[in-house]
């Protein structure tokens, strides 16, 4: 029998290694500094520093390629001076001690443009989600539209098998002029994969959920050579033609964006599945739309330190200081502080189980929780492995303020990118396909790697147009009118289309300064409706 195994240690905590896992990242933020234009670069200070390498990229490219600068163990900033307006940079940062290496990424520029138009993004909605929940399915629609997503939606049976849902993506990828993403709601048929245990607990060595195959689409994946039935639970069970795949790590880097909502199975809430699943869209639509938000800050809870190098919270401090400044990171306990206190991030590790981790909290307590965090990732032993019943990564998503939650440790995961405007489905993805562009510790291009949540989500929203009205100018011209959002820093408006038969149209290329717009193109007969959606830097 042969499986992916490490010389790493199974996941309990080791308290007695002095190097604590925040050393292991540089906590990187950018700021854009004025007259004349530059971008400074600036970290945490640590005594062990002996220098720092740093990088710069092109987002799209796909090497940092040679040290960009080097700076001494006691620097805490670089000015970045060569910069052209309207460009995104990427950068990176390697630490250097007689001990360990530390790793930072941000991504910045200044006066770049947020995207408007997006791409296809492709929603397979299980059967019952589609037919008990279709206001807020519309809903959902309208903010994908309105944030610059072209929407198609697919209906499946939970029923169905996994080959049929990944023929009907391979479909629609040639239909769609640009498909980027897929966002599976409802218990859509979850494939698995590999012979692998990522949390290195022998008894769970096999096949685990690998949405991945959905998004991966030039590979082939096979059934015909992994036999392994040693694990303790039947679903991890691999044999040939069983329907799941031999493959642990990726055939091939993943070309789309994926993330899933899912809710089945979770009898610890008191609430069926339908009924998370609404309550989910709607705190996500409220989110979406300004109707709340959280402390932009982070909170870390670690209870396994720096654990032989892996140093698994480490994620959470690389992760959060671009996207919070380095200075709004705090050490605290999960559960009690969230109780109470905001935190638009949250990371949280210990010893696990299916439905707990050590420190952190269990499957039963999260039922009746309402934690204030959006943004979180978790790492402990077994519930990486979340289509189990009562799972503790899909119990911290059903509550609470809870929008996304990723298994962060094996490997380490990179939202870096969600500072300049991406969604954390650009995360999830490079995420997966990385191996060495950014640090990975062990788990690289495993098939396990999976974002629950909607994969659109941006960490923010413009506050949104209102009072949209439409008056008829004459036979070929209507004015739309609107209230303008109460964000100061939108920048413009886009005004969107429909009859009652076709989908949502942008009618302007470039954001409109004002809060009116004629639509001069009104040729055929029928009935209209309109959005209006703002827009900012």
């Amino acid at each position: 029998m042969r499986f992916l195994t490490f010389v790493f240690s199974i996941l309990l905590p080791l308290f007695s290694l002095a190097q604590a896992a925040s050393s292991y990242a540089v906590h990187l933020q950018i700021e854009v500094l004025e007259s004349p234009n530059r971008l400074e670069l600036s970290w945490t200070s640590d005594a062990s520093a002996t220098s720092y390498n740093i990088y710069r990229k092109t987002p799209s490219a796909q090497t940092f390629g040679a040290i960009y600068a080097t700076v001494t163990g006691s620097d805490t900033t670089y000015i970045d001076t060569d910069i052209t307006i309207g460009e995104a940079y990427e950068y990176a940062i390697r630490k250097y001690t007689n001990s360990y290496t530390g790793y930072g990424y941000a991504m910045g520029g200044i006066e770049v443009k947020l995207q408007t138009t997006r791409g296809d993004i492709l929603l397979i909605i299980e059967t019952d989600v589609q037919d008990n929940l279709s206001a807020e399915m519309a809903e959902l629609v309208e903010d994908l539209v309105l944030d610059g997503w072209k929407v198609t939606q697919e209906e499946v049976s939970r029923d169905t098998t996994v080959e049929y849902v990944k023929d009907l993506i391979l479909d629609m990828e040639d239909e769609l002029d640009n498909l980027e993403m897929i966002y599976l709601l409802g218990h859509v048929p979850v494939p698995y994969s590999g012979n692998l245990a990522p949390d290195a607990h022998s008894n769970h060595v096999g096949a685990w959920p690998a949405d991945a195959y959905y998004a991966e689409l030039n590979g082939t994946w096979t059934d015909n050579s992994v036999t392994n039935t040693t694990a303790a639970d039947t679903r991890n069970h691999n044999v040939p033609s069983d329907g799941k795949f031999d493959q642990s790590t990726l055939p091939s880097p993943v070309e789309l964006m994926i993330s899933r909502v899912d809710f089945a199975n979770l009898p610890v809430f008191s609430e069926d599945e339908i009924e998370l699943t609404r309550r989910y869209l709607n705190r996500v639509h409220a989110y979406k739309n300004g109707d709340w938000t959280l402390e932009k800050r982070a909170l870390i809870d670690d209870n396994f330190g720096g654990f032989n190098g892996e140093a698994f919270a480490a994620n959470g401090w690389r992760n959060f200081a671009p996207l919070v400044g380095k200075d709004q990171i705090f050490a605290a306990d999960y559960r009690t502080t969230l109780a109470t206190d905001e935190y638009l991030f949250a990371y949280g590790c210990g010893g696990g189980s299916f439905t707990s981790a050590s420190g952190i909290g269990t499957s039963a307590q999260l039922a009746t929780d309402s934690l204030l965090t959006g943004f979180t990732m978790m790492f402990g032993s077994y519930f990486g492995d979340w289509d189990r019943p009562d799972n503790f990564l899909r119990s911290s998503l059903a509550q609470g303020r809870t929008m996304s939650v990723s298994w962060a440790g094996r490997p380490h995961w990179h939202y870096h990118s969600m500072g300049l405007g991406h969604p954390i489905g650009y995360g999830t993805k490079i995420s997966q396909n990385n191996s060495t562009l950014y640090h990975a510790s062990y788990g690289a291009q495993f098939v396990h790697i999976a974002q629950l949540g909607d994969p659109s989500l941006r960490i923010e929203y413009p506050r949104p147009a209102s009072s949209v009205s439409v008056d008829t100018v004459d036979t070929f011209h209507v004015l739309v009118s609107w209230t303008a959002s109460q964000d100061a820093s939108v920048e413009g408006y886009f005004v969107y289309q429909r009859t009652m038969d076709s989908p949502w149209f942008r009618k302007n290329d470039e954001p409109i300064v004002g809060t009116s717009f004629i639509d001069s193109c009104m040729i055929y007969a029928g009935s209209y409706e309109y959005m209006v959606r703002a827009t900012r830097l």
